[in-house]
């Protein structure tokens, strides 16, 4: 068992050196089986922070404490997992607040996770993907902030000379900061490496930096190719390594349009029936009648439907002033039997089919209750509200409506039937 315990608990399950090496998955099938290649995947996705940018983050500050302790701020270019890494690590090892500078077309979905873990946003306009010279971009921003008297940390550098034996060096090109600077180092220190890029040709068309003089082969590959190769890499069963697709997800269905995806059904409900819903809103006759009738002399209260209604060949109680009954049946159906007091608004496409098991009648009930009933919650402010309908299905989606109006709303269990005399 891997046990983690203590006041540095947290600090020892973030460092490598304290856990067990990572799994190593070997593929078991590829394009060069036929030359007695074995390639194996190591699950860089199984660290803690989920990803491989965490590594070079706690190297960072674990090497530099004493600045940790004394930098106002951190900062960074980037709406991705290194931001996020270095948010996590840097919360651990008490250091500073991380902000993530972005672009302001960066997706909804990413900044809420950005958020999420603990980082503040500045929102850059202009181009999203911006070169470092440019001094209206969010890079340029960022360096310039970083430029106080311990804004340096010289072991970001030294972080990347720590690196196994390899000859292969591989990184996508962006900005194409990490190709240029480290595939550069590594040719100096071993010149037989070599550096292979993809490059998103759209992207790096004016990037200035030296990346073609670097890269020992590149691959031009548009965005949209970029990610629908991604995708059926997806469908084929394989897997990330390095980090987690999760903040790109929206990006996907920007990028590719439906046909890519498997299919989403019952679609009429996307923008229908959209308020939640609240288990101890249905009341059974009893509960319906309390509710109704608090100061009501009878003992015990009816236990149906039926004797709820034959008080009114009695008495006809009154119901209470704070209390109100919304009756969605037909008029003709009102007319013959209602719970005494109660106002009718025939909604005129409830009839008595469960609207849950029928999404075309669930989408159509939710838009007709919508606007028949809103307009009326200024009348029921104050009050608590009893819907009443052929099945209790439909009242329950009338309740949804008007308690996110904030009425107190209920829905009367089991219904009224068409025809019957009951509540």
């Amino acid at each position: 068992m891997n046990v983690f315990s203590g006041k540095t608990a947290l600090l020892d399950f973030y460092n490598p050196d304290k856990n067990p090496p990572l799994p190593l998955v070997e593929l078991p099938s590829h394009p060069f089986e036929g030359d007695n290649v074995r390639i194996y995947a190591k699950m860089l996705t199984l660290l803690p922070a989920g990803n491989v940018k965490s590594l070079p983050g706690g190297f960072i500050f674990a090497s530099t404490p004493e600045k940790l302790t004394i930098l106002p701020r951190i900062v960074e270019y980037s709406s991705g997992n290194t931001v996020i890494s270095l948010g996590i690590v840097s919360k651990i090892m008490g250091g500073p607040q991380v902000g993530a500078y972005i672009s302001n077309k960066t997706s909804p979905q990413k900044m809420e996770l950005l958020r999420f873990f603990g980082l503040d946003l500045t929102l850059f306009g202009g181009p999203a993907q911006v070169e470092p010279a440019d001094v209206n971009g969010g890079i340029y921003a960022a360096i310039q902030d970083g430029c106080g008297p311990v804004g340096i940390i010289p072991v970001n550098t030294r972080a990347h000379r720590q690196l196994p034996k390899i000859n292969i060096f591989a990184a996508a090109v962006g900005t194409s900061g990490t190709m240029t600077g480290t595939g550069s180092y590594l040719k100096t220190v071993r010149p037989d490496m070599v550096n292979l890029g993809p490059p998103a040709y759209d992207l790096v068309q004016t990037v200035d930096l030296p990346w073609q003089e670097v890269i020992d082969a590149a691959e031009h590959v548009s965005s949209k190719d970029s990610y629908r190769i991604s995708l059926e890499f997806r469908s084929s069963g394989a897997f990330i390594c390095c980090d987690q697709p999760y903040q790109y997800i929206s990006d996907y269905f920007t990028k590719l349009d439906s046909s890519y995806f498997p299919p989403i059904y019952n679609t009429e409900l996307l923008d229908k029936d959209l308020y939640p819903y609240g288990v101890d809103w249905i009341l059974s006759p009893s509960d319906a009648f309390r509710l109704l009738y608090p100061a009501h002399g009878l003992q015990t209260p009816p236990t149906s439907p039926t004797e709820l209604e034959e008080l009114k060949d009695i008495q006809e109680p009154l119901i209470h002033a704070h209390a109100m009954v919304i009756d969605l049946r037909s008029q003709n159906d009102f007319k013959r039997a209602h719970i005494p007091g109660s106002k009718n608004l025939d909604i005129q496409c409830s009839g008595s089919k469960n609207p849950f098991k029928n999404p075309g009648i669930l989408a159509e009930l939710w838009e007709v209750l919508r606007q028949a009933l809103v307009p009326g919650t200024k009348d029921m402010s104050n009050k608590s509200v009893l819907l009443v309908s052929y099945n209790e299905e439909i009242a329950y989606v009338g309740c949804s409506v008007l308690r996110k109006e904030g009425v107190k709303a209920f829905a009367l269990g089991g219904g009224l039937r068409s025809g019957k005399r009951q509540v």
